[in-house]
């Protein structure tokens, strides 16, 4: 069984691949087309390609989703595992030095030493859902920046993507510095509008 270990962030991935003893680094980009060049890379990397690829990175929140989801619609085994499992066993292996390059092959030898078990996603259904209620919940601030993250190459399911779209008109305008001003009738009924399309879409999801 071939394995890769997947340090995970924000904008970009460490990737170390176990071949027997060797170790071959790379890093990409955490976007679509970061994603296809990691395959690229595994396929060049790789002596024999029938043979099973396990890949295996730490739970970072939703940074790791979409490789997650797009390894797995590669018939790539994967595992997420939790960040203190990987820390105690680099412990154990008295670990000193902490790059993003030697924690993936840290993630590397710890898969192939226990072998976690297989990562298997949400429905469809289920991951609109938390997508919605997630870009409910935040404030207009946090939810920019989640329509940024969707302009760099991280497309969400088409359903969230448009109400992201539309909502982000809704939102109120930021001030700017000095005295507060009054609160306008228009900015009330922008916000009104925000989280009626809220309850719409998490309705149109359940139904």
């Amino acid at each position: 069984m071939d394995i890769v270990g997947i340090d995970i962030s924000k904008a970009k991935f460490d990737a170390a691949l176990l071949l027997g003893e060797r170790v071959k680094y790379a890093v990409f980009s955490n976007t679509e087309a970061g994603f296809g060049q990691l395959l690229t890379w595994l396929a060049k990397h790789r002596p024999d390609p029938t043979v099973t690829l396990h890949a295996c990175m730490e739970a970072t929140g939703n940074w790791g989703l979409e490789l997650a989801d797009f390894l797995h619609a590669q018939e790539v085994r994967v595992s997420i595992v939790n960040p203190a499992r990987i820390k105690a066993y680099g412990d154990s292996e008295l670990a000193r030095n902490k790059t993003d390059k030697l924690d993936a092959a840290l993630i590397a030898r710890f898969c192939r030493a226990h072998v976690p078990p297989t990562w298997i996603p949400a429905a469809a259904h289920l991951r609109e859902l938390r997508e919605l209620v997630r870009r409910c919940d935040a404030s207009p601030a946090g939810f920019q920046r989640l329509r940024r993250r969707n302009l760099s190459g991280l497309r969400s399911n088409p359903l969230v993507s448009r109400n992201s779209t539309a909502r982000s008109r809704d939102l109120p305008r930021p001030r700017s510095r000095g005295p507060s001003p009054p609160i306008s009738i228009g900015s009330t009924t922008r916000s009104r509008r925000w989280w009626t399309r809220c309850a719409i879409s998490s309705q149109t999801i359940r139904t």
